[in-house]
Formats: structure tokens, C-alpha cells, sequence
């Protein structure tokens, strides 16, 4: 559930006050690198790691995945989680998997 905005003081019709997304867990969404970009500041490259942790597997083998070395891997965790306001993988998974949306069904 994701808290939606309060209309303005002298809006006075009625508006909704959350919005309910349901998501099968099963598919472990991901969301595109360029929203992480624009909701977070992330570097492109931030944003790719950013993805790849958030589909669950370590540092290290999103590291492989990108080609990059765990040290930079690393400093870009670093900067991902000053930039999302997380200090752990596991909130960084959450904060990712509130920001996906689920794909239309075909």
C-alpha cells in the first residue's frame, strides 16, 4: 500500500488516500534502471548494480554479472545506499521492490 498525496486545503471533493498494488512475489520485480536514475540521483552505472542486487543475489555476483570488480561494486553499494537512504542490502531489496510496478498482463 502506498500512501497517495492529500489534496490541497480548500479541495473539498473527495480523493483517494491509497493505492493498493498486488504482486506476486514469485517474480521478484525489478524497477528499470532510468526510474532509479531519476528518483534517486543514481549514476548509470549505480542504477545497473542497483537492479542486479535487487534481484536478490550478493554483491559479488551482480559484480560478475556487470563485468566490474567487487571493489567498485562496493563503492557503488556505498554510494547507492547514501543516495536511497539504506544501510543494508536487505532494505535496498525493499526499497526496490516498492518501486516496481507490475507489468500489464499480457
Amino acid at each position: 500500500m502506498i500512501p497517495i498525496r492529500q489534496a490541497g486545503i480548500g479541495d473539498r471533493r473527495p480523493r483517494a488516500q491509497a493505492a493498493i498494488f498486488i504482486v506476486d512475489p514469485g517474480q521478484n520485480p525489478t524497477p528499470a534502471p532510468a526510474l532509479l536514475q531519476e528518483l534517486f540521483g543514481l549514476t548509470a552505472a549505480e542504477a545497473g548494480l542497483a537492479v542486479e542486487i535487487g534481484r536478490g543475489d550478493g554483491i559479488q555476483a551482480a559484480a560478475d554479472r556487470l563485468a566490474i570488480s567487487g571493489n567498485t561494486a562496493r563503492t557503488h553499494l556505498a554510494r547507492i545506499f547514501e543516495k536511497t537512504g539504506t544501510g543494508r542490502q536487505a532494505e535496498l531489496v525493499r526499497l526496490l521492490a516498492q518501486c516496481s510496478l507490475p507489468a500489464p498482463p499480457d
